[in-house]
């Protein structure tokens, strides 16, 4: 999967850069980081409880949307799942620097990436990522991919 780096804010003073796909035809809601709505966790109660948008009060929402749909957009294969989590984990890495100046916060947070991380690669990551390559793109992320990139992810995944 291609990747391109893309500016957002954090509290509109701090540019802070993420990798997202490249595909031309997916949409970015909001550049600004404090206006993203709640994508992490696996979208069932528990699994939202458990990994919450929040690192010690630090949003990490972006990482978690443009993990999804890393996931909704990369090829059926094992690399693709690795590298969807590689960025993943950057991600969540770049938000905690950009925005953290406490040391110790920082720390903390940056140890809370790794288990994010770990979750999404190590741990139930692999269901999730194999059974949503069985069904059509989940209803949170379909409104920003572009409808023809939406019938051949669609297609793939029935096949």
């Amino acid at each position: 999967m291609k990747t391109k780096l893309v500016n957002f804010t954090y509290n509109g003073k701090i540019t802070i850069q993420l990798i997202i796909p490249e595909p031309e035809n997916i949409r970015i809601p909001h550049s600004e980081i404090l206006d993203y709505d709640s994508f992490c966790g696996p979208g069932s109660k528990w699994g939202d409880r458990a990994v919450p948008d929040t690192m010690y009060f630090l949003k990490v929402s972006p990482a978690c949307f443009i993990h999804d749909l890393s996931w909704a957009v990369c090829e059926p294969t094992w690399e693709a799942f690795h590298n969807s989590n590689a960025i993943f984990r950057k991600n969540l890495k770049a938000i905690v620097r950009g925005a953290t100046k406490n040391r110790i916060l920082k720390w903390l947070r940056l140890k809370r990436c790794e288990i994010y991380f770990w979750a999404v690669d190590k741990s139930i990551g692999s269901k999730v990522f194999w059974e949503d390559k069985r069904k059509p793109v989940s209803n949170h992320i379909r409104s920003y991919i572009d409808d023809n990139l939406l019938k051949t992810i669609d297609a793939r995944n029935e096949s």
